[in-house]
Protein backbone atom coordinates (compact mmCIF):
# COMPACT_ATOMS: atom_id res chain seq x y z
CA UNK A 1 0.00 0.00 0.00
CA UNK A 2 1.46 3.31 -1.10
CA UNK A 3 1.84 6.14 1.43
CA UNK A 4 2.47 8.81 -1.20
CA UNK A 5 0.09 11.72 -1.56
CA UNK A 6 -2.69 11.33 -4.22
CA UNK A 7 -1.79 13.07 -7.47
CA UNK A 8 -4.53 15.61 -7.02
CA UNK A 9 -3.22 16.61 -3.60
CA UNK A 10 0.53 16.40 -4.25
CA UNK A 11 1.21 20.11 -3.88
CA UNK A 12 -0.98 20.56 -0.78
CA UNK A 13 0.34 17.39 0.90
CA UNK A 14 3.98 18.28 0.25
CA UNK A 15 3.38 21.72 1.73
CA UNK A 16 1.96 20.21 4.91
CA UNK A 17 4.95 17.89 5.24
CA UNK A 18 7.33 20.82 4.84
CA UNK A 19 5.46 22.78 7.54
CA UNK A 20 5.71 19.85 9.94
CA UNK A 21 9.42 19.46 9.19
CA UNK A 22 10.01 23.16 9.83
CA UNK A 23 8.04 22.91 13.07
CA UNK A 24 10.13 20.00 14.35
CA UNK A 25 13.42 21.66 13.32
CA UNK A 26 12.44 24.89 15.12
CA UNK A 27 11.35 22.89 18.15
CA UNK A 28 14.64 20.98 18.18
CA UNK A 29 16.75 24.13 17.78
CA UNK A 30 14.76 25.87 20.49
CA UNK A 31 15.33 22.97 22.87
CA UNK A 32 19.07 22.96 22.16
CA UNK A 33 19.34 26.74 22.65
CA UNK A 34 17.32 26.51 25.86
CA UNK A 35 19.55 23.74 27.22
CA UNK A 36 22.85 25.51 26.52
CA UNK A 37 21.77 28.57 28.47
CA UNK A 38 22.69 28.35 32.18
CA UNK A 39 19.07 28.83 33.29
CA UNK A 40 17.79 26.26 30.79
CA UNK A 41 20.37 23.66 31.70
CA UNK A 42 19.68 24.21 35.40
CA UNK A 43 15.94 23.68 34.81
CA UNK A 44 16.42 20.50 32.77
CA UNK A 45 18.95 19.10 35.25
CA UNK A 46 16.44 19.83 38.00
CA UNK A 47 13.65 18.00 36.14
CA UNK A 48 15.96 15.02 35.62
CA UNK A 49 16.67 14.88 39.34
CA UNK A 50 20.44 15.28 38.95
CA UNK A 51 22.59 16.11 41.96
CA UNK A 52 25.55 18.27 42.88
CA UNK A 53 27.51 18.49 46.11
CA UNK A 54 27.03 21.01 48.91
CA UNK A 55 29.98 21.47 51.25
CA UNK A 56 29.79 23.75 54.28
CA UNK A 57 32.84 24.38 56.42
CA UNK A 58 33.25 26.71 59.38
CA UNK A 59 36.34 28.43 60.69
CA UNK A 60 37.94 27.02 63.81
CA UNK A 61 37.01 30.02 65.96
CA UNK A 62 33.33 29.82 64.93
CA UNK A 63 32.99 26.07 65.48
CA UNK A 64 29.89 23.96 64.81
CA UNK A 65 26.72 25.63 63.48
CA UNK A 66 23.13 24.50 62.89
CA UNK A 67 22.53 24.00 59.16
CA UNK A 68 19.09 24.13 57.49
CA UNK A 69 18.24 23.92 53.80
CA UNK A 70 14.83 25.26 52.72
CA UNK A 71 13.64 24.92 56.31
CA UNK A 72 14.83 21.32 56.69
CA UNK A 73 17.43 20.87 59.42
CA UNK A 74 20.44 19.01 58.08
CA UNK A 75 22.88 18.75 60.96
CA UNK A 76 24.92 20.57 63.58
CA UNK A 77 28.53 20.40 62.52
CA UNK A 78 31.62 22.31 61.47
CA UNK A 79 32.11 20.26 58.29
CA UNK A 80 29.15 19.17 56.12
CA UNK A 81 29.43 17.57 52.69
CA UNK A 82 26.53 15.72 51.03
CA UNK A 83 24.93 15.31 47.58
CA UNK A 84 21.99 17.67 47.00
CA UNK A 85 19.53 17.72 44.09
CA UNK A 86 19.97 20.47 41.51
CA UNK A 87 18.04 23.63 42.28
CA UNK A 88 17.92 26.94 44.16
CA UNK A 89 17.87 26.70 47.94
CA UNK A 90 17.78 28.96 50.97
CA UNK A 91 20.61 28.03 53.31
CA UNK A 92 20.20 29.06 56.95
CA UNK A 93 23.05 29.01 59.45
CA UNK A 94 22.40 29.38 63.19
CA UNK A 95 24.68 29.41 66.23
CA UNK A 96 24.00 30.34 69.81
CA UNK A 97 25.32 33.82 70.58
CA UNK A 98 25.19 34.88 66.91
CA UNK A 99 22.50 36.29 64.65
CA UNK A 100 21.19 33.70 62.20
CA UNK A 101 22.03 34.15 58.52
CA UNK A 102 20.24 33.14 55.33
CA UNK A 103 21.70 33.06 51.82
CA UNK A 104 20.59 31.67 48.47
CA UNK A 105 22.68 28.87 46.97
CA UNK A 106 22.53 27.33 43.51
CA UNK A 107 23.30 23.61 43.32
CA UNK A 108 24.50 22.57 39.87
CA UNK A 109 24.80 19.08 38.42
CA UNK A 110 28.07 17.26 39.09
CA UNK A 111 29.59 20.36 40.70
CA UNK A 112 30.65 21.32 44.23
CA UNK A 113 29.16 24.35 45.96
CA UNK A 114 31.37 25.37 48.87
CA UNK A 115 30.19 27.71 51.62
CA UNK A 116 32.60 29.00 54.26
CA UNK A 117 31.05 30.29 57.50
CA UNK A 118 33.10 32.65 59.68
CA UNK A 119 32.55 34.94 62.65
CA UNK A 120 32.29 38.61 61.70
CA UNK A 121 35.69 40.27 61.86
CA UNK A 122 37.80 37.18 61.25
CA UNK A 123 39.61 36.22 58.06
CA UNK A 124 38.42 32.93 56.50
CA UNK A 125 40.66 30.71 54.32
CA UNK A 126 40.95 31.97 50.75
CA UNK A 127 39.41 29.06 48.83
CA UNK A 128 38.77 30.26 45.29
CA UNK A 129 35.12 29.88 44.28
CA UNK A 130 33.81 29.48 47.82
CA UNK A 131 30.90 31.63 49.09
CA UNK A 132 31.56 33.52 52.33
CA UNK A 133 28.96 33.88 55.09
CA UNK A 134 29.72 35.97 58.17
CA UNK A 135 27.76 35.50 61.40
CA UNK A 136 27.46 38.58 63.62
CA UNK A 137 27.55 38.33 67.42
CA UNK A 138 24.10 38.68 69.00
CA UNK A 139 24.52 42.07 70.72
CA UNK A 140 21.95 43.98 72.86
CA UNK A 141 19.93 46.38 70.66
CA UNK A 142 20.53 49.44 72.84
CA UNK A 143 23.80 51.05 73.79
CA UNK A 144 22.76 51.38 77.44
CA UNK A 145 23.47 49.52 80.65
CA UNK A 146 20.22 47.58 81.40
CA UNK A 147 20.70 48.17 85.15
CA UNK A 148 21.46 51.90 85.18
CA UNK A 149 20.00 53.11 81.85
CA UNK A 150 23.23 55.05 81.44
CA UNK A 151 24.88 55.30 78.07
CA UNK A 152 27.83 52.96 77.69
CA UNK A 153 30.34 53.04 74.88
CA UNK A 154 30.08 50.43 72.14
CA UNK A 155 32.60 47.65 72.30
CA UNK A 156 35.17 48.36 69.66
CA UNK A 157 35.19 45.70 66.95
CA UNK A 158 38.52 43.95 66.57
CA UNK A 159 39.62 43.86 62.95
CA UNK A 160 42.51 42.03 61.41
CA UNK A 161 44.82 43.10 58.62
CA UNK A 162 44.35 40.51 55.89
CA UNK A 163 44.75 40.16 52.16
CA UNK A 164 41.87 38.49 50.34
CA UNK A 165 40.22 38.85 46.92
CA UNK A 166 36.42 38.73 46.58
CA UNK A 167 33.84 39.13 43.85
CA UNK A 168 30.15 39.96 44.32
CA UNK A 169 27.38 37.66 43.00
CA UNK A 170 26.49 40.18 40.26
CA UNK A 171 29.93 41.59 39.48
CA UNK A 172 32.86 39.92 37.74
CA UNK A 173 35.64 42.18 39.05
CA UNK A 174 37.93 40.55 41.60
CA UNK A 175 38.63 43.17 44.29
CA UNK A 176 41.23 43.20 47.02
CA UNK A 177 40.26 43.64 50.70
CA UNK A 178 42.79 44.25 53.46
CA UNK A 179 40.56 44.72 56.53
CA UNK A 180 38.64 41.78 57.97
CA UNK A 181 35.82 44.12 59.12
CA UNK A 182 35.22 45.17 55.51
CA UNK A 183 34.56 41.65 54.18
CA UNK A 184 31.07 41.69 52.61
CA UNK A 185 28.68 38.83 53.31
CA UNK A 186 27.76 36.43 50.48
CA UNK A 187 30.75 37.29 48.29
CA UNK A 188 32.83 34.63 46.56
CA UNK A 189 36.56 34.19 47.06
CA UNK A 190 38.39 34.74 43.77
CA UNK A 191 41.92 34.72 42.39
CA UNK A 192 43.45 37.95 41.04
CA UNK A 193 44.46 37.99 37.38
CA UNK A 194 47.98 38.45 36.10
CA UNK A 195 47.64 42.26 36.14
CA UNK A 196 46.79 42.30 39.86
CA UNK A 197 48.66 44.60 42.16
CA UNK A 198 49.69 41.52 44.16
CA UNK A 199 53.16 40.69 42.75
CA UNK A 200 53.15 37.06 43.89
CA UNK A 201 49.54 36.32 42.88
CA UNK A 202 50.49 33.36 40.72
CA UNK A 203 52.67 31.86 43.42
CA UNK A 204 50.02 32.33 46.11
CA UNK A 205 47.46 30.45 44.04
CA UNK A 206 49.61 27.32 43.94
CA UNK A 207 48.24 24.43 46.01
CA UNK A 208 49.86 23.67 49.35
CA UNK A 209 49.93 20.40 51.30
CA UNK A 210 48.96 20.49 54.96
CA UNK A 211 49.62 17.53 57.27
CA UNK A 212 46.58 16.03 59.03
CA UNK A 213 46.34 13.13 61.50
CA UNK A 214 43.43 10.82 62.23
CA UNK A 215 43.37 8.45 65.22
CA UNK A 216 41.01 5.80 66.54
CA UNK A 217 41.07 2.90 68.98
CA UNK A 218 38.77 0.25 70.40
CA UNK A 219 38.49 -2.89 72.51
CA UNK A 220 37.35 -6.46 71.94
CA UNK A 221 39.24 -6.88 69.75
CA UNK A 222 41.84 -4.29 70.77
CA UNK A 223 42.98 -2.03 67.97
CA UNK A 224 44.48 1.38 67.39
CA UNK A 225 45.16 3.40 64.29
CA UNK A 226 47.11 6.58 63.64
CA UNK A 227 47.25 7.86 60.08
CA UNK A 228 49.14 10.97 59.03
CA UNK A 229 48.00 12.10 55.61
CA UNK A 230 48.20 15.13 53.30
CA UNK A 231 45.40 17.63 52.76
CA UNK A 232 45.50 20.06 49.86
CA UNK A 233 44.88 23.72 50.74
CA UNK A 234 44.94 27.06 48.90
CA UNK A 235 44.09 27.49 45.23
CA UNK A 236 41.01 26.46 43.27
CA UNK A 237 38.27 25.27 45.64
CA UNK A 238 36.81 22.70 43.22
CA UNK A 239 40.23 21.15 42.53
CA UNK A 240 41.08 21.04 46.23
CA UNK A 241 37.78 19.42 47.20
CA UNK A 242 37.99 16.74 44.48
CA UNK A 243 41.62 15.86 45.19
CA UNK A 244 41.13 15.70 48.97
CA UNK A 245 38.10 13.47 48.48
CA UNK A 246 40.19 11.13 46.32
CA UNK A 247 42.98 10.97 48.93
CA UNK A 248 40.50 10.34 51.71
CA UNK A 249 38.78 7.57 49.71
CA UNK A 250 42.07 5.65 49.52
CA UNK A 251 42.61 6.04 53.27
CA UNK A 252 39.03 5.03 54.07
CA UNK A 253 39.38 1.91 51.91
CA UNK A 254 42.51 0.75 53.76
CA UNK A 255 40.99 1.60 57.15
CA UNK A 256 37.76 -0.27 56.40
CA UNK A 257 39.67 -3.37 55.26
CA UNK A 258 41.75 -3.26 58.45
CA UNK A 259 38.71 -2.98 60.75
CA UNK A 260 36.89 -5.76 58.87
CA UNK A 261 39.89 -8.08 59.19
CA UNK A 262 40.69 -7.86 62.91
CA UNK A 263 39.63 -10.86 64.99
CA UNK A 264 39.29 -11.46 68.77
CA UNK A 265 42.35 -13.03 70.35
CA UNK A 266 41.92 -16.48 71.95
CA UNK A 267 42.34 -15.93 75.70
CA UNK A 268 43.84 -19.41 76.03
CA UNK A 269 46.83 -18.35 73.93
CA UNK A 270 49.50 -16.33 75.73
CA UNK A 271 50.75 -14.25 72.82
CA UNK A 272 53.21 -12.28 74.91
CA UNK A 273 54.91 -15.47 76.00
CA UNK A 274 55.72 -16.10 72.35
CA UNK A 275 56.87 -12.52 71.81
CA UNK A 276 53.79 -11.69 69.73
CA UNK A 277 51.72 -8.53 69.86
CA UNK A 278 48.25 -8.49 71.38
CA UNK A 279 46.89 -5.36 69.68
CA UNK A 280 45.90 -4.79 66.08
CA UNK A 281 47.52 -1.63 64.74
CA UNK A 282 47.40 0.47 61.59
CA UNK A 283 49.95 3.26 61.17
CA UNK A 284 49.91 5.48 58.08
CA UNK A 285 52.35 8.03 56.67
CA UNK A 286 52.98 9.71 53.34
CA UNK A 287 55.78 10.96 51.09
CA UNK A 288 55.38 13.91 48.74
CA UNK A 289 57.10 13.43 45.39
CA UNK A 290 55.72 16.18 43.15
CA UNK A 291 53.25 19.07 43.31
CA UNK A 292 52.54 21.95 40.95
CA UNK A 293 49.36 23.77 39.92
CA UNK A 294 48.35 20.92 37.57
CA UNK A 295 49.50 17.65 39.13
CA UNK A 296 50.18 16.00 42.48
CA UNK A 297 52.11 12.77 43.11
CA UNK A 298 52.21 11.24 46.61
CA UNK A 299 52.79 7.81 48.15
CA UNK A 300 50.68 6.70 51.10
CA UNK A 301 52.28 3.94 53.18
CA UNK A 302 50.47 1.88 55.82
CA UNK A 303 52.04 -0.50 58.31
CA UNK A 304 49.42 -3.03 59.43
CA UNK A 305 49.79 -5.58 62.21
CA UNK A 306 47.24 -8.17 63.31
CA UNK A 307 47.48 -9.52 66.86
CA UNK A 308 49.43 -12.78 66.99
CA UNK A 309 51.15 -12.18 63.67
CA UNK A 310 54.85 -12.86 63.16
CA UNK A 311 55.47 -9.42 61.67
CA UNK A 312 53.61 -6.40 60.27
CA UNK A 313 52.78 -5.99 56.61
CA UNK A 314 52.95 -2.92 54.39
CA UNK A 315 50.24 -1.49 52.15
CA UNK A 316 51.01 1.12 49.51
CA UNK A 317 48.55 3.47 47.82
CA UNK A 318 49.67 6.15 45.37
CA UNK A 319 48.01 9.48 44.66
CA UNK A 320 48.72 10.55 41.07
CA UNK A 321 46.14 13.22 40.36
CA UNK A 322 45.36 15.67 37.57
CA UNK A 323 44.07 18.80 39.32
CA UNK A 324 42.87 20.49 36.12
CA UNK A 325 40.70 17.54 35.09
CA UNK A 326 39.91 16.30 38.63
CA UNK A 327 40.85 12.73 37.77
CA UNK A 328 43.44 10.08 38.59
CA UNK A 329 46.53 9.89 36.37
CA UNK A 330 47.13 6.48 34.80
CA UNK A 331 50.53 4.96 34.03
CA UNK A 332 49.81 4.82 30.29
CA UNK A 333 49.02 8.56 30.16
CA UNK A 334 52.65 9.36 31.00
CA UNK A 335 53.87 7.94 27.69
CA UNK A 336 53.33 8.44 23.99
CA UNK A 337 50.82 6.12 22.28
CA UNK A 338 52.32 2.91 20.86
CA UNK A 339 55.62 3.61 22.66
CA UNK A 340 55.95 0.08 24.10
CA UNK A 341 56.68 1.67 27.47
CA UNK A 342 56.06 -1.52 29.48
CA UNK A 343 59.00 -3.26 27.79
CA UNK A 344 61.30 -0.37 28.64
CA UNK A 345 60.05 -0.21 32.25
CA UNK A 346 60.59 -3.97 32.59
CA UNK A 347 64.19 -3.81 31.34
CA UNK A 348 65.06 -0.74 33.42
CA UNK A 349 63.47 -2.22 36.56
CA UNK A 350 65.41 -5.48 36.30
CA UNK A 351 68.70 -3.62 35.81
CA UNK A 352 68.11 -1.33 38.80
CA UNK A 353 66.85 -4.13 41.07
CA UNK A 354 70.00 -6.15 40.41
CA UNK A 355 71.98 -3.17 41.74
CA UNK A 356 69.83 -3.15 44.89
CA UNK A 357 69.25 -6.86 45.52
CA UNK A 358 72.26 -8.48 43.89
CA UNK A 359 72.77 -10.62 40.80
CA UNK A 360 71.98 -13.87 42.64
CA UNK A 361 68.36 -12.84 43.08
CA UNK A 362 67.93 -12.86 39.32
CA UNK A 363 69.65 -16.08 38.35
CA UNK A 364 68.00 -18.24 35.70
CA UNK A 365 64.75 -19.72 36.99
CA UNK A 366 64.35 -17.02 39.67
CA UNK A 367 60.76 -16.84 40.97
CA UNK A 368 61.05 -13.06 41.10
CA UNK A 369 61.40 -12.53 37.32
CA UNK A 370 57.63 -12.40 36.82
CA UNK A 371 57.49 -9.40 39.18
CA UNK A 372 59.07 -7.15 36.52
CA UNK A 373 57.43 -8.69 33.45
CA UNK A 374 56.06 -6.07 31.01
CA UNK A 375 52.60 -5.95 32.59
CA UNK A 376 50.94 -2.77 33.83
CA UNK A 377 49.99 -4.27 37.21
CA UNK A 378 53.68 -4.79 38.06
CA UNK A 379 54.26 -1.02 37.95
CA UNK A 380 50.99 0.20 39.46
CA UNK A 381 52.62 1.87 42.49
CA UNK A 382 54.39 4.66 40.61
CA UNK A 383 55.10 8.28 41.45
CA UNK A 384 56.93 11.05 39.62
CA UNK A 385 59.56 13.45 40.92
CA UNK A 386 62.26 15.82 39.72
CA UNK A 387 64.76 12.93 39.49
CA UNK A 388 62.53 10.61 37.44
CA UNK A 389 59.87 7.92 37.62
CA UNK A 390 59.71 6.08 40.96
CA UNK A 391 58.30 2.54 41.15
CA UNK A 392 57.64 0.70 44.42
CA UNK A 393 57.19 -3.07 44.34
CA UNK A 394 54.95 -5.17 46.61
CA UNK A 395 56.30 -7.43 49.30
CA UNK A 396 57.21 -10.80 47.76
CA UNK A 397 56.88 -9.33 44.24
CA UNK A 398 60.59 -9.09 43.39
CA UNK A 399 62.26 -10.40 46.58
CA UNK A 400 61.64 -12.06 49.92
CA UNK A 401 59.86 -10.31 52.82
CA UNK A 402 63.24 -9.51 54.41
CA UNK A 403 63.98 -7.15 51.49
CA UNK A 404 60.82 -5.15 52.16
CA UNK A 405 59.27 -3.21 49.30
CA UNK A 406 62.12 -2.14 47.01
CA UNK A 407 61.78 1.23 45.28
CA UNK A 408 63.64 2.18 42.12
CA UNK A 409 64.04 5.46 40.25
CA UNK A 410 64.24 5.52 36.46
CA UNK A 411 65.89 8.85 35.50
CA UNK A 412 64.09 11.21 33.14
CA UNK A 413 66.86 10.94 30.54
CA UNK A 414 66.06 7.23 30.14
CA UNK A 415 62.42 8.04 29.35
CA UNK A 416 62.67 11.25 27.31
CA UNK A 417 61.96 9.62 23.93
CA UNK A 418 58.65 8.08 25.09
CA UNK A 419 57.39 10.71 27.58
CA UNK A 420 54.08 12.25 26.46
CA UNK A 421 54.04 16.04 26.13
CA UNK A 422 52.24 17.89 28.95
CA UNK A 423 51.90 14.66 30.94
CA UNK A 424 52.53 14.55 34.67
CA UNK A 425 55.92 12.96 33.94
CA UNK A 426 56.82 15.81 31.58
CA UNK A 427 55.74 18.38 34.18
CA UNK A 428 58.07 16.85 36.77
CA UNK A 429 61.19 17.40 34.67
CA UNK A 430 63.13 20.30 36.26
Amino acid sequence: MSTACPNSLNRKCAGQIQLWMIFFVVLLLGSVIFYITPAGRQKIDQLLGLTGTLEIVTTESLGAVNISLDGKTLTTTNAYREPVKVGSYTLRLEKEGFDSKEISVQIKARQETIVIAAAEGEAPPALSGAVLVFLSPDMPPADTDPHTDEDVPKQKETCKTIEIYLTSPDEYACKKYTNSCELPDGYTVCSPDASSELPDAEQESLPVLKEETMTDSGDDPAYSLEITYPKLTQGNAKQITACNAFIRSLIDEVTADFLDSIQPVDDAVDLEAYGLGTENTLIGSYTEYFLDNSYISIKLEFSVYYAGGAHPGTIIRVVNYDLDRSQEVTLSSLFKPASNYLTLLSAQSKELLIEILGESTWEDGSPWADGVAPQADNFKDFTVAADGLHITFDEYQVASYAMGRPEITIPHNQLTSITAADSMLAHSVP
